[in-house]
């Protein structure tokens, strides 16, 4: 609710409280044989403790929007601080991808060939892989995320979880399935996994990084 519809929301409680309290005065005066002075005092302490009600609530709306508001604009903020490491993730995402499905690759042909130069080479690789930017970004997302995950609107969080979602399945396949060892025998159907990852991963990541947009330019509805 915003403030032109709020004030709109008051000055029709007040004239219905008006009305209300007239009305009531005229029945307590013609029908319970009260004179004017008394019926007026009895309607008075009725309207009385109505305008204390609303009163009390108009003051809850307004604190309420206020705190909206302040949360709104710290969601902006964060979203204009967050903006920039996006681009840097999505860079990282790539390349994480694309080596790993090298690696895994690399490892089926070793399994067929046995070719110990490869093995070698397939050790360094390995080793190499487990220094990309990528695997602290996918560990720490959440960590790193935090604030602006508590102060997203509801209606959108599932962009964030679905995002988030995608980096625990990508740190459950480098350290439980260990994806990345070089004695790992990869499975028939780990490359497709690997492959269908990577896609959900960097469309979900734009659908953030639109929301993140959105927040910044206070491109969305105050709810």
């Amino acid at each position: 609710m915003n403030l032109t519809t709020l004030a709109f929301n008051i000055i029709v409680v007040l004239i219905l409280a008006l009305v209300f309290f007239l009305m009531l005065s005229l029945i307590v005066f013609q029908f319970y044989n009260f004179d004017l002075g008394d019926a007026w005092a009895f309607s008075g302490s009725i309207f009385s403790g109505m305008t204390t009600l609303a009163a009390a609530f108009i003051a809850s709306n307004v604190y309420n929007q206020w705190l909206d508001q302040k949360k709104l604009e710290a969601l902006s903020a964060n979203a204009k601080e967050k903006i920039s490491e996006i681009p840097d993730l999505s860079v990282e995402l790539l390349r994480f991808s694309s080596a790993v499905q090298d690696l895994v690759l690399k490892k089926n042909i070793y399994k067929d060939t046995q070719n110990p130069m490869l093995q070698i080479h397939i050790t360094e690789f390995s080793a190499k892989i487990y220094e990309y930017k990528f695997i602290g970004i996918a560990m720490n997302f959440d960590m790193s995320f935090r604030e602006i995950k508590d102060l997203m609107l509801l209606s959108d969080l599932k962009l964030y979880e679905a995002l988030s979602k995608n980096m625990k399945s990508y740190v459950e396949l480098i350290f439980n399935e260990k994806v990345l060892d070089i004695y790992n025998i990869p499975n028939n159907n780990i490359d497709e996994r690997l492959k269908d990852l990577y896609t959900e991963t960097k469309d979900n990541l734009s659908n953030f990084y639109r929301k993140l947009m959105d927040y910044k330019n206070f491109n969305y509805k105050n709810k």
